[in-house]
């Protein structure tokens, strides 16, 4: 939970403010949890598809990002300051781009990006709509995070960070050897 995660001695700096979006499976009925509502920003928030089974997910995610803190409602999020946004999407490589591409045109700071693919690299033709987004994200200064964990497994993300402009959720060791490497 928060504490696992360190969050009060963080909110002993600062409970964070800017706009962060989420591209995961979208939201029980499109609405916001009821410890979302007031950070949520429909207007940042989209569809590149309707057909996912994965809402709760989109929601649990936000929660961790920015739930309210200190409302009696759930938990509190990391930056329970912070403006949210969601995109609902299918999981391809064209819906992710897609996704990047209009959460940057809509002036987002921080893109969370829970999904992953296996065996695949920048370099690869597949993958050059996805490898483009991020590289117009970096131009824009918009922080990209890739969440750990994928395919309900603790193990190293599938889609690694494949550019310097993209950095994934990992263990504290993890993120030192990566560091060491750039």
């Amino acid at each position: 939970g928060m504490h696992a995660m360190n969050f009060p001695s963080a909110w002993d700096r600062t409970k964070g403010h800017g706009y962060v979006a989420a591209i995961d499976g979208g939201q029980p009925n499109n609405q916001p949890h009821a410890d979302l509502v007031a950070n949520y920003r429909s207007q940042f928030s989209f569809e590149t598809h309707t057909d996912t089974n994965a809402e709760f997910h989109g929601a649990h995610v936000l929660g961790i990002i920015s739930a309210t803190a200190n409302n009696g409602l759930g938990v509190a999020g990391g930056c329970p300051s912070c403006s949210v946004a969601m995109v609902r999407w299918n999981g391809t490589t064209s819906h992710s781009a897609s996704a990047m591409y209009g959460l940057i045109e809509r002036g987002i700071q921080v893109i969370n990006m829970s999904f992953g693919k296996s065996g695949v690299s920048c370099s690869s033709s597949e993958m050059a709509s996805l490898c483009n987004a991020i590289t117009s994200a970096d131009s824009r200064d918009v922080l990209l995070v890739a969440a750990a964990g994928n395919n309900a497994s603790n193990s190293t993300p599938s889609f690694r960070r494949a550019t310097r402009q993209c950095w994934r959720l990992v263990e504290p060791k993890d993120a030192i050897s990566e560091l060491e490497q750039l």
